[in-house]
Order: structure tokens, then C-alpha cells, then sequence
């Protein structure tokens, strides 16, 4: 795991370019504590921070092809790395590093501008291919890498985060309204392209960015999994393969040459992480979150359970309400986009104490609820539950929505004259783009519903698509991303795999959501594997108690003087907003 900025100036690399991109790769060494790299021609600069976990000895990056013609920066991991390195090296090529990353030069080499559809990772990375004036900036299927991009007067640039490319813009850049109307409403940005900054833009999960000679962009996909009811094996047969697909998920995210622990919960997903683990032949370290007054939200003690059940060593990580009043800023900090998701404060923590505990890298169980159905109030669309009621629950949120609409533009008209004039009255040019704002609706413009993926023919592949499109790009990987580099550690997430992916989504209604029963097709696959008595547990999700989070947002707002702050939403938009107002003050 690593992160990255490319910058291309199709004038010639200026003395700003270089400044602003040492600063990048200054500011952003928590992402790669290990080792530093830059490398540049006339138009083109690549800069890299290494957190090194496989080919820790030799994988400097950037990384060259054998002739130099080829420039790569990636963060990530590939998991199919080593099949592809033999079967390269069987015809002839020859490898610089023994880095996973190395394979993407070798596969564009081998399969040209398909090359992508034979990589199995998480991942974002450029290839800067010299010889075509090309430059080939992707993300993996599931967007658990982040890559955003902007345009610049004579340019572009590329990187892993936010800030970084704010540093080449003039002015940090302005404020895109509708992200945050959407974080208001939604609690992270619904948008799979935009961010809160309207020239920053992010490379969409599955897509490829090619940038030609002169800088022409163009984007596409190159990764596309929608259900298509193909599989015309038995249930049993899908039970099985379901299986097979789950131990391997779980053994390509068990290699590497560091320290490796688990985030385990009460749930199903991180226990079947832990379960496949152990009949593998690796007991892994397991750390739990615990609260201190030892609220319902508690799931350590069930966790502790499986632990001593499989004999694996426990830490109990005590998270106490004190915690989430002290470092809510900085927590702000480090997540580079406005979230207001409670569970950020439980992550940042468990984060922190795996990483001092000598770990670099951690599995978690993000990603099994969306793809196994493991939503209760999103499957009540299959079983039609409510439904009599859906006149009369529609018309009572339009009521609700209208009768909201004044408070809304109330509260973000004030948050944004807060952040010009109490904290960036410098920057004239925002005072114009507020007043329109203040102007427009309080509700952002697009919604969840827009989000689903209309031509699928059952409501519950539409409902459930929503939340693989926006929910874990823009909130489960993001924070997972976000919070983890923030400590110097890798999350990886085995129930997002590729493969099992998009295996189920070949499977018919009937066997991915079995007698109507949330995740049946998981537990069934996990029977004889996990304990019955975690399988048959009642669903819990991971958040903190609400007492911690209002605590936390009380003593932000006593901290900025603002009586208007009432949701972990509304600190984290007035946070960027304050932050976007004040830009241009300190970067070069």
C-alpha cells in the first residue's frame, strides 16, 4: 500500500510542478513511510511513498522496464501476481524487483491495452509508456483504491489523494455544492466521479484514463459485473463453489512480508475471515473494538469467544468517549473528503492500535453484506414487506422533505457564510459562488434511487447495486483506505474479491437469497467451517454508541462557536469547507 502524484505539463515541467510535487510526496509519507521515489522527463514527474509489504528488499518504485521505455507508480496489491510472473518469466521476461506491482508492466507488455481484464488486485496506479506519449491511470473493479485526477493550465495531474492535486490548482480550487448537499443528506458523497473540490474528479471503480501526447483524456470501462442469472448448477453446487471461492479470496490476502493481523467482530464476515484462516494453517492475530462503558455496541466479548475457540491471540482494543472528543480534527484530517459515518471513530482507533502493535497489515470483513444480501431492511423489497403501507410512506417523506427544505438551506447557507467571513474573508472570488448556493435547494440533486441500476429486471438486484456503486467506493473502502493509511497500514478485504464476486452475481434470485433468508447463501457455504452460534447470530452493525459521537460533535462545535452543528455530517462538510476557503495561502 502506497500512495502516489503524477503531474504532466504538456509545456514543459515548470519550477511550480516540481515544488508542489515534492510537497505532495512530503505530505502524504504516512501513506508510504518506507521509501521515496521521483522520477521525471521533460513533461512528465512520477512521485511515490512505499509502504513496502511484498518485494520489500528491491521494490523502489517508481519501477522501469527492462529498456526504461515503461514508468510505473501503483498503490495496491496485485493477488494474482505470482501467476502471472511465471507465466511471463516462462516466455522470457525478465523481472527488475521482485515487487507484486512489477507483473502490470510485464501484463501491458504481454496483452496490450487489454492487459487490465488478466489483473486480480485492489489497486490504482499510472503507466507512464514513453515510447507512445501515453499515460494509463486505472483503478481496480470494486474501487477500494483511490485515484483522483484534474485538469491544470497546460496539464494534468494524478494522485492518490485530494489534497495533493489541490496543490497544483489555483487557489486549492472551489466548492462543489452538490457533494455537499449529498454528505448532508447521505453521510458521504453519493457521486462516483466528483468530490467536494469541482476540479477534482475521481477515475470511477473499473474505469482506465489515457492521457495521448496532447494530454487529450479519455475514460472507459474496463470492468463491468451485473447480475446475470447464467449458473445452471444446483444449489448445492453454487453452496460448494461459494466455498472454493472463499478460501482462495482468503489465502491470495494472506501473503505477505510483514506482520499480518484481522479486525474481528461478532459478525459473520470477519469470522469467516478467521475461521478460512485457521483451517489454512494461519492463526492470525485478532484485534476487537470495546467500548468502556460497556455499551450494547459492544461485540469484543463474542469476538474474544471465537478467538479462544480457535485459539488465536485477542486484543481487546477499549475505546473510551474521551477519545472521540480529542481527535475528531485530526481524524477530519487524514479522511481528505467530508464523511460523517459514526464508524470512522472505531476504525481510526482499531487502526492505531494494530499499527503500534507492530502490524502492517490487516484483514476485514468490509464487503460481505453487499454482496451476499445481508441487508434486513434492503431485502424487505423481495419479500414485499411494507409494501401496502408504500403510498402513504412516500407521501409522509415528501412532507417531511419539504418541511425540511427551509432548515437545510438554513444550515448550509450558514455554514458557508461561517467559513468565508470567520475564517478565509482573503478569498473574494468564493463570496460570488456562495451567494448562488444559498440560492439553490437545500436537497442535494441526486439521489439513491437515481443510483440503481434500472435494467436489471429484480428489485432487489437494483437495491442492492446502489450500494455496490456508491456505498463501499464512496464510504466502506474509503474509509478503510483513508483511515488506514493514516497509520501506515494496508486493509485488505477478502469478501470483495473479484472472482467471488462475480460468481454470484451468475446466480439466480433463488440461490443468492435462499427461503428469503439475509446471507444464506454465506451461511450456508460457511457451515461446518464457522461456529453455528456465530451463524445463526442476530446482525449487529459496527458503530459506536451514539453518546460518543454527540459528545464529539458537541465539543467541535463549542471549539468553533457554532451553534448550527448538530450531526457528524455537518462538522465534516463545515471542516472542508472552512479548509477549501482558506486555501491558497499555503502551497506553493
Amino acid at each position: 500500500m502506497c500512495g502516489f502524484t503524477v503531474v504532466l505539463n504538456r509545456a514543459g515541467l515548470t519550477g511550480r510542478d516540481e515544488q508542489a510535487l515534492n510537497a505532495c510526496i512530503a505530505g502524504m509519507t504516512y501513506r508510504g513511510p518506507d521509501e521515496q521515489g521521483v522520477w521525471r522527463d521533460d513533461h512528465v514527474a512520477l512521485g511515490h511513498v512505499r509502504l513496502s509489504i511484498i518485494g520489500v528488499a528491491n521494490g523502489l518504485q517508481p519501477i522501469f522496464s527492462e529498456d526504461q521505455s515503461l514508468v510505473l507508480v501503483c498503490n495496491g496489491e496485485i493477488y494474482n501476481h505470482r501467476e502471472l510472473r511465471a507465466r511471463f518469466v516462462a516466455d522470457g521476461a525478465v523481472f527488475q524487483t521482485a515487487s507484486d506491482s512489477e507483473v502490470l508492466i510485464h501484463a501491458y507488455r504481454a496483452y496490450g491495452d487489454d492487459f487490465l481484464a488478466h489483473i486480480d488486485g485492489m489497486f490504482a496506479f499510472v503507466l507512464y509508456d514513453r515510447a507512445r506519449g501515453m499515460v494509463i491511470c486505472a483503478r481496480d473493479h470494486a474501487g477500494k483504491k483511490p485515484l483522483y485526477y484534474a485538469k491544470t493550465a497546460d496539464g494534468m495531474v494524478f494522485s492518490s489523494e485530494v489534497k495533493a492535486v489541490r496543490r497544483f490548482l489555483d487557489g486549492g480550487g472551489t466548492l462543489n455544492a452538490e457533494v455537499i448537499r449529498q454528505v448532508q443528506a447521505q453521510r458521504y458523497s453519493l457521486t462516483e466521479s466528483d468530490t467536494y473540490v469541482a476540479e477534482i474528479h475521481k477515475v470511477m471503480p473499473g474505469h482506465v484514463a489515457r492521457v495521448g501526447r496532447h494530454q487529450d483524456l479519455t475514460l472507459e470501462r474496463w470492468y463491468r459485473c451485473r447480475p446475470e442469472p447464467t449458473f445452471e448448477g444446483s444449489y448445492d453446487e453454487a453452496v460448494e463453489q461459494t466455498r472454493s471461492l472463499l478460501f482462495r479470496a482468503v489465502e491470495r490476502r494472506l501473503e505477505s512480508e510483514v506482520p499480518l493481523a484481522l479486525l474481528l467482530s461478532a459478525g459473520i464476515d470477519s469470522s469467516a475471515i478467521a475461521c478460512i484462516a485457521r483451517a489454512l494453517g494461519h492463526p492470525l492475530k485478532v484485534f476487537s473494538a470495546g467500548f468502556s462503558d460497556r455499551s450494547t455496541h459492544d461485540e469484543s466479548y463474542e469476538a474474544e469467544q471465537l478467538a479462544g475457540h480457535l485459539g488465536l491471540d485477542f486484543t481487546r482494543v477499549e475505546i473510551d468517549q474521551s477519545d472521540f472528543r480529542n481527535e475528531l480534527p485530526t481524524i477530519l484530517s487524514y479522511l481528505d473528503e467530508p464523511n460523517g459515518d459514526p464508524s470512522q471513530f472505531a476504525q481510526w482507533y482499531l487502526y492505531k492500535a494494530v499499527r503500534q502493535s507492530g502490524y502492517t497489515v490487516l484483514l476485514s470483513g468490509i464487503g460481505g453484506d453487499e454482496i451476499f444480501f445481508g441487508y434486513p431492511s434492503a431485502n424487505r423489497v423481495k419479500t414485499g414487506a411494507g409494501a401496502a403501507q408504500g403510498g402513504r410512506l412516500q407521501r409522509l417523506a415528501a412532507t417531511l422533505s419539504a418541511s425540511d427544505l427551509g432548515a437545510r438551506v438554513e444550515l448550509l447557507a450558514y455554514l458557508l457564510r461561517k467559513t468565508i467571513y470567520q475564517r478565509s474573508i482573503r478569498n473574494r472570488p468564493m463570496l460570488t459562488e456562495v451567494s448562488a448556493l444559498v440560492e439553490q435547494q437545500g436537497r442535494p440533486a441526486l439521489t439513491w434511487s437515481e443510483l440503481e441500476d434500472r435494467d436489471l429486471k429484480d428489485p432487489l438486484d437494483r437495491r442492492y447495486s446502489r450500494l455496490l456503486r456508491a456505498y463501499l467506493p464512496n464510504n466502506g473502502y474509503f474509509l478503510a483506505d483513508k483511515l488506514g493509511m493514516a497509520h501506515s497500514l494496508e486493509v485488505r478485504c477478502p469478501l470483495a474479491d473479484r472472482d467471488l464476486r462475480a460468481f454470484v452475481a451468475t446466480l439466480p434470485l433463488s440461490h443468492k437469497f435462499p427461503d428469503d433468508r439475509a446471507k444464506g447463501l454465506l451461511k450456508d457455504a460457511l457451515r461446518g467451517v464457522v461456529p453455528d452460534a456465530v451463524l445463526d447470530r442476530r446482525k449487529t452493525g459496527f458503530t459506536p454508541p451514539s453518546t460518543y459521537v454527540l459528545e464529539a460533535v458537541r465539543a467541535y462545535r463549542n471549539r468553533c462557536f457554532t451553534s448550527r452543528l448538530t450531526t457528524l455530517a455537518q462538522v465534516a462538510t463545515d471542516y472542508y469547507c472552512a479548509d477549501l476557503a482558506a486555501a491558497g495561502h499555503d502551497t506553493p
